[in-house]
């Protein structure tokens, strides 16, 4: 494929459906229908050795018994797969990959060391998106988002491995001799992966950047200070936090609005008893240059008069069950049912909302947070949809089939996201205006849509201490704009906590303070002054770098290098740094030694 990029695909011959996740997620990358290449038939195998390759990388396939082998020219392997004789299209997939080295990262989202372990002795990992409010740190289960991609840095072996399938998938990964193993199994959809061979790793990324997509450049203003809570009171709460950052003289960019802003949880709504005056409040922020961000979740609300479930029901837009009937969960607004994204009429339908004449309370400063999209469903299995619901697919030919949630739960909320993205987009004439999503349930790819979070952590030092690693696995997979809760999300954190959180936050290419209504008030101006001025010297120093850090974000656009880097990607002969992650470089020029444990000064 183009950049040397190797697809290899299966169908999946016991699948109910000829569902093909291209319609639902096309590839940006295309196929070359005839490249170039050099063929070898011999006795005992095939070599091939693609011309666009220059000689580097060949293809070997073993006959009896079937593997596969990447080699470089001087026949040392890069990448294999089935020498254990995994290989299995029906009815669920699986296959085998073995790697020349030991060293493993990505496959987010993970509360886990960076560098990927054996897991052989415990469980392997799992992928697939669930709310996980917080979520026990080392637990293989999977959390908000999935991302089936390992990368494999090494001088002269680096190498990416993307499986492309968005159901409960397993990686068990295996470590033996200083070199690494691993299996992959998923419950649903075809056999589908794509092998990257690059020359280092920065080769390595552009690739990736071909293959699953480039950001678009953020706005200037959301890499400031983000404030934010669930839930702020009123519009006079709003407007007097806006006002006290400029009493006390401590810059911010972005006040978010969670759930309890709208009419009894309904959508593209505001209670107008608490915000009487919705517009006039996001115009005193423009006026300062400042934004709001209002939170829209999946779920929407069953209630008569309420235009988006009308609108729903007289459309047919509904997920449904194996009955063909709308299916009914329970979310924040009590009886809710579930908009099929993955149905590209309800996508045009989902970005027309944006509209200022459908989003009547919105301006062009307003922008969007789609939360509890993995889909989190309140008393359903695991806390999610029944993988047995069914969605209404288009194929290219305008055909409408039928698919089961399972084949695609791990898409489902980029699908919602990218709906908002292209709403967000089009409800400007010149259609050329950036704009900011914060999601919390992603799939690879979602770099084109949204930046991304690391969901519901607690006031802990050990979550603390588990976000740079967990930023790490976010970053090499693509996802560059990522952060977490300042602070923690779920009760209150000491002052030192609370101080720390913020000093290492100041590298974290998203910059935000959240809490829950559960939690104190945090706003830098309650602490005591000492506490008050250490948090403000830390979002003035973010501000100080804002403009290394938008350089940073133009290079990720065009090269999809990641901003938040590990060590080895300056140092890539150390191996001694290929397991460090409490160190962290922001591009080339910056290296962020944080206090992560209580009681530690330097």
């Amino acid at each position: 494929m183009e950049g040397n990029i190797l697809k290899f695909f299966c169908q999946n011959s016991s699948k109910k459906s000829k569902f093909n996740l291209d319609y639902v997620i096309p590839m940006d990358l295309h196929q070359d229908p005839s490249p170039p290449f050099d063929f070898q038939d011999k006795p005992d195998f095939i070599e091939i050795s693609p011309k666009s390759l220059n000689g580097d990388f060949k293809i070997h396939i073993n006959k009896t018994p079937f593997f596969i082998d990447i080699l470089k020219a001087d026949n040392s392997k890069i990448i294999g797969f089935n020498h254990k004789n995994c290989l299995n299209t029906s009815p669920n997939v699986s296959l085998d990959f073995d790697f020349d080295h030991e060293f493993l990262y990505g496959i987010p989202e993970r509360a886990e060391k960076f560098l990927l372990p054996d897991t052989t002795a415990d469980v392997p990992y799992r992928l697939y998106n669930l709310d996980r409010f917080g979520y026990d740190m080392n637990n293989r289960s999977g959390l908000y988002g999935s991302i089936p991609l390992l990368i494999s840095p090494y001088p002269g072996k680096t190498v990416g491995l993307f499986w492309r399938n968005a159901s409960l998938s397993w990686v068990d990964i295996m470590k033996k001799d200083k070199k690494a193993s691993c299996l992959w199994l998923s419950e649903a959809g075809d056999l589908e992966f794509y092998l990257i061979p690059a020359n280092n790793v920065q080769d390595l990324f552009y690739k990736l950047g071909k293959l699953l997509g480039f950001a678009p450049l953020p706005p200037y203003f959301s890499l400031g200070y983000h404030h934010s809570r669930w839930s702020f009171n009123d519009q006079n709460d709003v407007e007097e936090i806006d006002k006290n950052f400029d009493l006390h003289e401590i810059p911010y960019d972005v006040i978010y609005l969670d759930i309890d802003y709208t009419d009894e949880m309904k959508y593209f709504t505001f209670d107008l008893k608490k915000f009487p005056d919705p517009l006039a409040m996001e115009d005193k922020l423009h006026e300062k240059g400042r934004n709001l961000v209002t939170i829209i979740d999946p779920h929407i609300k069953r209630q008569k008069g309420y235009f988006l479930y009308e609108d729903a029901v007289a459309n047919n837009y509904f997920v449904k069950n194996e009955k063909n009937e709308d299916f009914q969960g329970s979310c924040w607004p009590g009886f809710s049912y579930w908009l099929d994204y993955l149905n590209s009429d309800v996508e045009k339908y989902w970005s027309s909302l944006y509209a200022y004449d459908k989003y009547i309370y919105s301006r062009p400063n307003t922008y969007i947070w789609n939360d509890m999209n993995e889909p989190s469903v309140f008393g359903g299995p695991e806390g999610t949809m029944p993988s047995t619901l069914i969605h209404k697919v288009k194929t290219p030919n305008g055909e409408e089939i039928s698919v089961e949630h399972r084949e695609v739960h791990n898409i489902y909320g980029m699908c919602q996201v990218r709906a908002t993205y292209k709403g967000l987009i089009e409800r400007n004439k010149d259609r050329n205006q950036r704009t900011f999503i914060l999601t919390r349930s992603f799939f690879a790819g979602i770099q084109k849509y949204s930046a991304v979070w690391t969901g519901d952590t607690l006031t802990k030092w050990e979550f603390l201490k588990m976000t740079l690693p967990m930023l790490l696995s976010l970053s090499v997979s693509g996802v560059s704009f990522c952060g977490a809760d300042i602070g923690g999300f779920h009760l209150d954190p000491s002052f030192d906590l609370e101080i720390r959180w913020f000093q290492s936050a100041v590298v974290y290419p998203f910059f935000r303070g959240h809490s829950t209504k559960n939690s104190k008030r945090r706003e830098p101006w309650l602490y005591e002054e000492k506490n008050k001025n250490a948090v403000k010297q830390a979002i003035v120093l973010r501000y100080e770098m804002i403009p290394y850090i938008y350089t940073l974000f133009y290079e990720y656009t065009k090269t999809n290098v990641p901003i938040l880097r590990p060590l080895w990607y300056i140092l890539p002969e150390k191996i001694e740094v290929y397991g460090v992650d409490d160190q962290i470089l922001m591009g080339d020029a910056i290296l962020s030694c944080p206090i992560l444990e209580e009681k530690q000064n330097t």
